[in-house]
């Protein structure tokens, strides 16, 4: 695990002071890849990073420059993983997740991925991500339909994946979760008491917690899924 600086981006992409229009003519990449700086740690989730086509962003949007679109896919995923965002939102104290901030994320550096590891999360994060025509070609994948259901499952396998990536043994990553299951009814810390919230209401159990948990042991039983 490494600070976001070890990928060596540049993050003052919002500094151009070229029109979109003339940006758009140039030799550019067709999409841009940046976070949201207002955030705050009560929501759902805290860092909330996104690939997505060319255009015009504000001040509270920060892009990411200088990194090809596959090495994109594999950082906006770790920073969409439950360890990731515990860790922003236990940093973080106001409501903006600027690039001071950012530069100190627990990231897992490129070197640190196999082969395999590499392709199984840009596999899965294509599906993810590849729901429209203009992302599909960005991706280079073909589109994927929206299925809730499916989406679940790849995003804890995922989640599952960067648990064991940051070296995480069962507990911890069930604690990280939801912290009451592990240290007892009445516990005062509450780590995403919202998606739990949100998931029983709407499922009549914490569905993430399980699906992550239900992957996790898959995968140190079975080791990465394939297709």
């Amino acid at each position: 695990v490494d600070s976001i600086g070890q990928f060596g981006l540049d993050l003052s992409g919002n500094s151009n002071t070229k029109s979109v229009a003339e940006i758009i003519k140039e030799e550019t990449p067709k999409w841009c890849f940046g976070f949201r700086d207002i955030t705050n740690s009560t929501n759902s989730r805290t860092c909330i990073s996104m690939i997505f086509p060319l255009g015009g962003a504000g001040n509270t949007l920060p892009l990411i420059s200088d990194i090809d679109i596959e090495d994109a896919v594999l950082l906006n995923t770790n920073l969409s993983t439950f360890i990731l965002d515990y860790a922003a939102r236990n940093k973080i104290g106001g409501t903006h997740l600027n690039q001071f901030y950012f530069k100190q994320l627990p990231i897992i550096p490129l070197s640190a991925y196999t082969e395999a590891e590499e392709a199984f999360v840009i596999r899965c994060s294509k599906k993810l991500l590849g729901t429209t025509k203009k992302m599909a070609e960005i991706l280079s994948c073909p589109v994927t339909i929206w299925n809730d259901d499916e989406r679940a499952l790849l995003m804890a396998r995922l989640d599952a994946f960067y648990a064991m990536k940051y070296g995480l043994e069962r507990g911890e990553l069930e604690f990280i979760l939801d912290p009451e299951a592990v240290m007892g009814k009445g516990y005062p810390t509450q780590t995403f008491p919202q998606v739990k919230a949100n998931d029983i209401a709407k499922y009549g159990e914490y569905r993430t917690k399980r699906l992550v948990m239900e992957a996790y042991d898959e995968l140190m039983r079975d080791g990465l899924w394939q297709d």
